[in-house]
């Protein structure tokens, strides 16, 4: 059905969704001493709300497999971006094995190949090039 715990799944975008609102979370703290960070900050939170709703809708009200696949490719787009921008905000800092910047960027990236059906990756893929 695309709502389970198979590929796909509902899960795997909740996963998602958790890591973006983390990486958030971390860009809502900097925006303290950065103001240059809260307009982003408040677009991707904006977003991540977004679609945490969907989310919900689709949990309580299952669509079918192809909404729950255009989630999972706007989830895996979220959490790449927000996760980079905690980086980017991290700066230099971000790379250093312990900050969590860096960890949060590596977790995103295996939401493009972990349990990854062939619709989803096909409009990462489109994205990452330019073409959505």
């Amino acid at each position: 059905s695309g709502v389970g715990g198979n590929t796909g799944g509902l899960q795997t975008s909740t996963l998602a969704l958790g890591l973006t609102r983390r990486a958030i979370q971390f860009l809502r703290e900097q925006t303290t001493a950065r103001a240059d960070l809260l307009e982003p900050t408040e677009q991707l939170e904006q977003e991540s709300n977004a679609l945490t709703e969907r989310l919900r809708k689709l949990a309580s009200e299952p669509r079918g497999a192809e909404a729950a696949s255009q989630l999972r490719a706007d989830a895996n787009s979220l959490v790449l971006r927000s996760t980079q921008a905690a980086l980017v905000a991290a700066k230099g800092a971000g790379f250093v094995a312990t900050h969590p910047a860096g960890r949060w960027c590596r977790e995103a990236l295996f939401f493009l190949v972990w349990s990854c059906p062939q619709a989803v990756l096909q409009a990462n893929l489109c994205e990452l090039a330019g073409m959505d």
